[in-house]
């Protein structure tokens, strides 16, 4: 089963305090000292058995905030992601995206969201589609989820709702995150806490649930789709 490399990110646009809904300014993306240079190797399980790896690696510079993902099958590789954000704003500026079958292009500027997705089939068929559309600039990408969630004011209770964009189907769409309660959670090496953070909307990978470690900087130490039966995990 190919995964969405959308270990890859996170988010933010209105927040509720409370259960009361409180828009942040634009510029406004939380805590930005969980944003530190790092890398890790993820271990992909469908159903229980084991389906590959994901190498998510994140470098945060003056000028940039990079994070790149690939996605491993066995040995061959499904899916390889390099999304570049504003780093005052962490907006996103630019996503590539290969995949079999699939190249995607895009500029996030001026409240414009350009690029090209090509498709292609066994066939040799080829499909480009030009993009050229408007943009909310509070708008993040789909494929920035994962970097955004650990940069939010994580607490029990707290909810955040926010508008992203989604190339596959060319539609912004309203994603609702919800902080649980802290879980202590076992890896295959460690016991660590962890907030349960829970994505539901109308993207078609979702609902999904989040495990974000308490300690700083705060990293995602493990995602699920149970539509799905993936989990996704550090070792």
């Amino acid at each position: 089963m190919k995964l969405d490399a959308s270990l890859a990110i996170a988010l933010l646009l209105s927040v509720h305090w409370c259960r009361q809904a409180k828009a942040l300014p634009a510029q406004s993306m939380g805590d930005f000292a969980q944003l530190r240079s790092h890398a890790d190797t993820y271990v992909v399980q469908v159903a229980g058995a084991a389906a590959g790896t994901v190498v998510y690696d994140l470098l945060v510079t003056p000028g940039s905030v990079i994070s790149t993902v690939v996605q491993f099958t066995r040995k061959s590789m499904q899916q390889h992601v390099v999304t570049t954000l504003d780093p005052l704003s962490l907006r996103p500026r630019e996503v590539r995206d290969s995949e079999p079958g699939e190249l995607t292009n895009l500029v996030f500027r001026e409240g414009r969201i350009r690029g090209t997705r090509i498709t292609w089939d066994s066939t040799g068929r080829v499909d480009t589609t030009a993009l050229n559309l408007p943009s909310d600039p509070a708008t993040i990408e789909r494929r920035t989820l994962m970097t955004f969630i650990p940069c939010l004011p994580l607490e029990p209770g707290r909810d955040f709702t926010t508008s992203v964009f989604d190339s596959r189907t060319l539609e912004t769409a309203l994603v609702h995150i919800a902080v649980r309660n802290v879980h202590r959670i076992s890896l295959s090496s460690r016991t660590l806490d962890a907030f349960q953070v829970v994505l539901d909307g109308d993207l078609l990978v979702l609902p999904e649930t989040v495990y974000v470690s308490t300690e700083t900087p705060r990293r995602v130490l493990r995602t699920e789709r149970p539509k799905r039966l993936l989990r996704v995990e550090l070792p």
